[in-house]
């Protein structure tokens, strides 16, 4: 993209979030220049830029992913949703949302927007306040749903691939 849109001697600087990135790519063919300034996920909690996480893991009874595809060190999104959606995750999630986060606002997200608005429903059955979005989602209700959030009289916020980069909500308390 770069070399299509940069005019030689242009001076180009890039910025992002996910210098670590999961699958070890650099951005470094991007920038034969060097990299003038990176700040480390562990130094950015040491000083305070980040809060520091604690990673909870437990395992989705009846999930199996075996038969999913990968594109790239990634799930196939379609084929994803599928496994998902043949059990019973939305209810496994807001158990689990329950369990670890119960008053707490967070931030889940889903395998298709089908859980997003299932998880959503079993979350409130749970009695905790939720709604969902997802990209299909006219503007102006997406946008409403996310004031709502921002505002906790919502406390979990489901999405299927809508709040993934660049979204900034320092009262989100779990993910």
């Amino acid at each position: 993209i770069l070399e299509h849109v940069a005019r030689p001697g242009t001076c180009v600087v890039g910025l992002t979030a996910t210098v670590e990135r999961g699958d070890s790519r650099t951005l470094q063919p991007a920038f034969p220049g060097g990299i003038a300034y990176q700040l480390p996920l562990a130094e950015a909690i040491e000083e305070g830029y980040l809060v520091p996480f604690r990673a909870v893991r437990e395992d989705a009874p009846g999930l199996v992913l075996d038969e999913v595809t990968c594109w790239g060190g990634d799930f196939g999104q379609a084929s994803l949703a599928e496994a998902l959606e043949e059990t019973a995750i939305d209810h496994w999630a807001a158990d689990a949302c329950r369990k670890h986060a119960s008053g707490k606002k967070a931030l889940v997200f889903t395998g298709s927007v089908n859980l997003a608005e299932r998880t959503a429903f079993e979350l409130n059955e749970r009695g905790i306040p939720a709604d969902w979005i997802a990209g299909e989602m006219e503007m102006g209700r997406r946008r409403a749903v996310i004031d709502s959030f921002k505002r906790g009289e919502i406390l979990a916020l489901c999405n299927c691939q809508v709040l993934t980069e660049g979204f900034d909500e320092p009262s989100i308390e779990a993910v």
